[in-house]
């Protein structure tokens, strides 16, 4: 029997499917472009212009998950299209949405519907976009266009039979160089909690090669030469997964974004009384502050960040100048070490949030 397997990409923090409070305010739909992953399913089949599918050929169609950020207005749908190599459509699915008002946003996915027929062999750039249509109103907005850069590995035996089993893949390089610094968002009203909106722990995310373990992998925050916490501690902070990019076996084409929350380090406090008086307070403590993180007890990443004297975290502009549409601070990360592998170290150049780079990010 012939047969999709889906290849995962979870998402295990900060993005649930559904609505959120606490968006970009803005008067149009637009995409959160620090949220799209394309990722691909794999097709035990491959039919191209065979009149019956051929089990000796893998192939793939993909998946995406985004944000779009409100104003969502009532039936509107955001539609994904693929296109071929000779820039011809491909592949057309929808994505539910709700409508939202313009301080909220939906997250929502698609792709598992697509039928195995429709499965390719392609590899290279491999361009998208995303719109939001709404028959309602006679409206189709282009809200993203994008290149993913597909590639493939042999996944079968040295069988003459299995020479054609590839996985096939997204290549997300491009992810390593660029962090993220935010305050956890509040948990809507709609879902009945208010957490994150009198106190929030400073959150950084990175990209890795590889699938750290919290076990292998600590980050460790510093203010004026001096460490004030970290995440080996589970008393001082937390590691999570926030993405899960692979293949569907084992190789080392595996991208992992993790969180890495200082709980004993708040962003703000409004508290009235303040219950966390021995926690460590960014708004009241201006200057740099640098993000070291461990990987099996070497050095692998460092970024920085600055905090204000009016306490608020400096803007580093990357957000606005390139419209990424995330409430997230960009910053950018340094790579060191061999611990993520042979890896493009040039991708994010051209590649960043699949070819909408970042030029003058400077890792």
């Amino acid at each position: 029997m012939r047969h999709f397997i889906f290849l995962s990409s979870l998402l295990l923090l900060c993005w649930t499917l559904g609505f959120s409070h606490m968006a970009l305010a803005g008067t149009e739909p637009t995409i959160d472009q620090t949220s799209v992953q394309v990722t691909t399913r794999r097709v035990n089949s491959y039919l191209g212009t065979n009149k019956e599918p051929d089990d000796s050929t893998w192939s793939w169609t993909p998946r995406v998950k985004f944000r779009i950020n409100g104003p969502i207005s009532s039936g509107s749908v955001a539609v994904v299209e693929f296109f071929n190599a000779a820039k011809k459509p491909w592949v057309k699915f929808h994505c539910p949405t709700e409508a939202i008002g313009a301080d909220e946003w939906y997250a929502t996915d698609g792709g598992l519907t697509l039928s195995e027929h429709e499965g390719s062999i392609m590899t290279g750039p491999v361009d998208f976009t995303i719109s939001l249509k709404n028959e309602l109103e006679g409206s189709n907005k282009l809200l993203f266009k994008g290149t993913a850069i597909i590639k493939k590995v042999h996944a079968g035996s040295k069988k003459p039979e299995e020479k054609n089993y590839f996985d096939f893949y997204a290549d997300h390089d491009w992810n390593l160089p660029i962090g993220y610094v935010f305050a956890p968002e509040p948990i809507s009203q709609a879902s009945g909690g208010s957490d994150y909106e009198e106190t929030a722990p400073l959150n950084v995310a990175m990209w890795f090669r590889g699938d750290p373990s919290s076990t292998s992998i600590s980050a460790h925050l510093f203010y004026q030469g001096k460490e004030i916490c970290n995440t080996k501690s589970t008393t001082q902070g937390t590691m999570l997964g926030e993405e899960y990019n692979s293949t569907f076996d084992d190789s080392p084409f595996l991208w992992t974004r993790k969180c890495f929350s200082f709980s004993r380090v708040l962003v703000f406090n409004r508290e009235n009384p303040d219950n966390h008086t021995d926690f460590f307070r960014l708004d009241k403590n201006p200057g740099v502050y640098e993000i070291k993180v461990l990987r099996n007890g070497q050095l692998v990443r460092t970024a920085k960040f600055s905090v204000k004297p009016d306490g608020t975290i400096a803007n580093t502009g990357f957000a606005e100048r390139y419209k990424l549409g995330t409430r997230r601070m960009v910053i950018p990360v340094t790579v060191l070490g061999e611990q993520d592998g042979t890896w493009d170290k040039d991708a994010w150049k051209a590649g960043s949030f699949y070819g909408n780079p970042i030029s003058d990010l400077n890792p």
